[in-house]
This record gives structure tokens, C-alpha cells and sequence, in this order.
């Protein structure tokens, strides 16, 4: 195959699009070494298995239209990537659930660094077809809703990287290896949803969308000071519900999630845009470089000017 035909099926792939396709990618020798091995279960679930290395930053971005559930687990390396302008960094430390629809996306993958991912890809329906009971189909739907378009990052614990790694080393060959994989897919589902059955009741879908309002604004402002008096006034929601239904939907304080997010906002400028140290902090607010660096050091263990090297 040649060179261009391989780098638009691994875009393809990159770009997160669920194909028919089953076998193996090797990376060109122009843009780096290594290879993708997707797994194609049905047509509505996808293993694809990366252990690459790229020569130079490869940028992704795109609009994905289709509904998609990903479960992603980053084995070495890191990437990173903003859903709908929300950055996230996905790394060994933690694994994601995510739910794509109509979602603008963007995606660095760095160089001279070894990635080495297994995603699981699915339909929403895939995933609803694994619960017996109308409630429980109705309950994963609700969260479904309930997360569009962002990423869940949960802790990489040592039994959940037990099921990904025999994933990654089944011995089976077909037609033993997709029931194989499939069947730790769904040990998988079950680990993550077992911890998410609600212990106290959700906010509605009125008051919820609301709150994704407040998330909204709180991304698009994050170098401006708010209280919960200012962000429920302009939602037109108590701030009782905002306080408790934020953390409940999106598993946060709304103060948390202004720090984390400021946090993760300034290793994207700093690493995907470009900017200096001083240029981050002006843009996130901060009239003060000393508070930058103490909010960035106790975020991610460095200082802002060592985060590169």
C-alpha cells in the first residue's frame, strides 16, 4: 500500500471513524514507525490497538457527526485533546468514557514519544444492548445524554489494566478472539458503570441542561472571576441546585472545575499553541505570575517554564 493511501486510513482511524475494517496499519517510515491493529467485532463495536511512535506533532482536528461511546486507555504516553474547546489529557494514570455527537474535536499526538493505546469504540445502541431491563437501558441513556460531548477520566486501577491488557495479549485467533475480546469489553462496562449507579437522585433534564449552560460559560470565561450567586443569576437557577447538581452531574465542584480547567487550558497554550509562560497566565486571568506558577506547579508537579522540557 502505498504511503498517501496509508495515512488517509490512519486518519480515518485518528479521526475516530468507526469502519468495517480488520487487520493491521503499519505507520509509514515517513511520519514515524509502529503500528494500529483494529479489531472489528460487529459493525457497531471496534478495538483499535495503537503502539506507535510519531517523527514530528501530528495535529488532528474534526467534526464528529456520528454517535459514538469510546472507552479509551493510554498504556504509555500521552495525549492530548480538546472536545468542543474543553482540553483533557489523556495518560497512563486514568482511562476515559466519552460520548461523540456533533462534536468539534481536536487531538495532539506528541513525537518521539511511544503511544501505546487500546480504544473500544461503539454505537450508543451497542452499549444499551448489554442491559437486560427497560429501567437500566433507560437510566445508561440518561447519562448518556447527560455527558454528551465530554470526557470521563477515572482512575487506571490495577483490575481495570488487568482486562486491558488481555485484551492487548489475547492468544486467540478467530472466531475464539472476538467472543474473547468482546467479553472483556463487557467486563469493562460493567467495572465502569457499576460505580456511576446514581446514590442520590440527578438533576432533571431542565435544571441539567441548565448546569451544562454554566459549563459553557465558565469554559468560554475562564480568566474572569465568578461566584454561584452570578452564574445562577445568569442561568435563572438556584444556587442551591447549582451548587449540588454541578457536582453531581459532572462529578465537581463548579471552583474545582474552574482550577482544573485553567490548568489544563494552560498546558494546551502551552504545548499545542505555542505561547509563553507569560502570555498563558494573561490569558487565564492571573495578574499575578507568582499564583500562576504555585496554581500550575500543584496541578502538575513542575512549574509552567519546566512543563516542556
Amino acid at each position: 500500500m502505498r504511503d498517501d493511501a496509508q495515512i488517509a486510513q490512519i486518519t480515518d482511524v485518528l479521526q475516530h471513524k468507526l469502519t468495517q475494517n480488520t487487520g493491521v496499519l503499519q505507520l509509514p517510515s515517513s511520519i514515524g514507525e509502529g503500528k494500529i491493529t483494529m479489531i472489528t467485532i460487529s459493525e457497531t463495536l471496534q478495538v483499535v490497538i495503537s503502539d506507535v511512535m510519531l517523527f514530528q506533532d501530528l495535529t488532528t482536528q474534526f467534526h464528529n457527526d456520528s454517535e459514538m461511546v469510546e472507552l479509551n486507555f493510554v498504556l504509555n504516553g500521552h495525549v492530548i485533546c480538546s472536545i468542543n474547546q474543553e482540553p483533557f489529557r489523556l495518560q497512563s494514570t486514568d482511562y476515559a468514557i466519552s460520548y461523540f455527537h456533533h462534536s468539534n474535536v481536536q487531538i495532539k499526538n506528541k513525537a518521539n514519544e511511544r503511544l501505546q493505546r487500546v480504544e473500544i469504540r461503539m454505537t450508543p445502541n451497542q452499549l444499551l444492548s448489554y442491559f437486560k431491563t427497560t429501567e437500566t437501558k433507560a437510566q445508561i441513556a440518561t447519562f448518556l445524554r447527560q455527558q454528551l460531548g465530554q470526557i470521563i477520566l477515572e482512575p487506571f486501577t490495577p483490575t481495570i489494566k488487568q482486562r486491558v491488557y488481555e485484551i492487548l495479549h489475547c492468544v486467540y485467533e478467530e472466531p475464539f478472539k472476538s467472543i474473547y475480546i468482546e467479553a472483556k469489553v463487557m467486563e469493562l462496562i460493567v467495572t465502569f458503570f457499576a460505580k456511576q449507579q446514581p446514590k442520590v437522585a440527578m438533576p432533571n433534564v431542565k435544571d441539567a441542561e441548565k448546569l451544562h449552560e454554566v459549563k459553557a460559560i465558565l469554559l468560554q470565561e475562564l480568566e474572569q472571576t465568578h461566584t454561584l450567586q452570578s452564574l445562577a443569576e445568569r442561568v435563572q437557577i438556584t444556587e442551591s441546585k447549582l451548587k449540588i447538581g454541578f457536582k453531581q452531574l459532572f462529578g465537581e465542584t463548579v471552583f474545582t472545575f474552574i482550577r482544573r480547567q485553567r490548568m489544563e487550558q494552560a498546558a494546551w497554550l502551552l504545548e499545542v499553541e505555542g505561547c509563553t509562560v507569560t502570555e498563558v497566565a494573561v490569558q487565564l486571568g492571573y495578574s499575578n505570575m507568582s499564583n500562576f506558577t504555585v496554581a500550575f506547579r500543584k496541578h502538575f508537579g513542575c512549574n509552567p517554564s519546566e512543563y516542556l522540557t
